[in-house]
């Protein structure tokens, strides 16, 4: 008797045919293929529609679209004109005040500049003030000498003489000039390349006539003949510019030598004015001068007895530079003063 279990499974033990088995093999290696296949061509077709380039939109699209765009562009460029323009302004702006505060600036240091100038000339004038209060208070004194004279006094003509000799015998020994007086009066011999020259110059033609005006005896207007060849005689040619001249006088003679750049010049006036405010004038004229610019070597001033007294013989210098200058005055009793006006430059 057989096993019921064994006779169940029987069949079950011999499996599948080999037909069948190659069957089903082929087959699903088929349907393993195509499916390959199948997925091959999806991705080769996705990735070819990827690459392909879109389609171009209609005409209508294009034209808007290409308006927008000139729009955008428009709207673009006229922001960077107006951004242009605006940091334009500000440069502008920046710059006129950048000009402004400068301005502001040279215009302070000018003012300040200005301050300080004034502050030093007022401190110069000050200084001059106070050389002019000192000279002025010599003069003073001097002027307030007692003005009695010794009985056996100088004659004015002769202490004229020596005091305008003097002064031409240093200027020409200055140059390199031998000196000597020549008789009375002022006269000169001097030496130069051509030879020995002599010339002559006197102050007045009658020394004894200037001291009776000096005297009170008489007027300085009436020592010359009142005659028009005289007059213009006496003028000869014109002193130079730098040469100060009391105003309203009358140049009764003069004389000028002149050697190469050496000039020299003589003049007698006659003015009417006392000799105090003839001197005063000539000081007051280098206190211009200096001024304006003029830087005095020296400046005296001298003046013997009272303001006014007859007969006394007044002195002022000045030099600066190469020139000179100098002035001696007397004068009579009537009012009017005799001057010599002796220069060099």
């Amino acid at each position: 008797m057989s096993d019921p279990y064994t006779e169940a499974t029987r069949n079950e033990g011999k499996g599948m045919s080999t037909l069948a088995r190659v069957f089903l093999v082929g087959g699903g290696l088929v349907v393993a293929a195509l499916a390959a296949l199948f997925i091959w061509f999806s991705v080769s077709a996705d990735r070819m529609f990827s690459e392909m380039p879109p389609p171009p939109p209609p005409v209508e699209v294009s034209l808007k679209r290409a308006a927008e765009q000139a729009e955008a562009e428009a709207a673009l460029q006229e922001a960077r004109e107006r951004l242009v323009a605006g940091r334009a302004r500000l440069e502008a702006a920046e710059l006129a005040r950048v000009r402004e505060n400068a301005a502001e600036a040279v215009r302070r240091h000018q003012e300040i500049m200005d301050r300080l100038a004034q502050q030093a000339e007022a401190l110069a004038e000050s200084r001059r003030e106070q050389v002019r209060a000192a000279e002025k208070a010599a003069v003073a004194a001097n002027l307030q000498r007692e003005s009695s004279r010794p009985p056996e006094q100088e004659s004015v003509a002769e202490e004229l003489s020596r005091a305008v000799n003097t002064f031409l015998e240093s200027a020409f020994e200055d140059e390199g000039f031998s000196v000597e007086p020549v008789g009375a009066g002022v006269g000169l011999s001097f030496d130069i390349r051509s030879g020995k020259v002599s010339t002559r110059f006197d102050l007045v033609s009658d020394p004894e006539k200037l001291d009776r005006v000096s005297r009170g005896e008489g007027r300085f207007a009436d020592l010359w003949p009142d005659d028009a060849t005289g007059r213009a005689e006496a003028r000869g040619k014109p002193l130079p510019e730098w040469v100060p001249v009391f105003p309203g006088v009358d140049r009764k003679k003069s004389l000028s030598v002149e050697v190469g750049d050496f000039a020299l010049g003589t003049a007698v006036f006659v003015a009417e004015a006392s000799g105090p405010d003839i001197l005063l004038w000539y000081f007051r004229a280098a206190d211009r001068m200096e001024r304006a610019g003029t830087d005095f070597s020296f400046r005296q001033l001298r003046a013997d007895g009272q303001p006014g007294a007859a007969g006394e013989l007044g002195r002022f210098a000045m030099g600066w530079e190469d020139r000179q200058v100098s002035v001696f005055v007397t004068e009579d009793g009537h009012g009017d003063s005799l001057f010599v006006l002796v220069y060099k430059g």
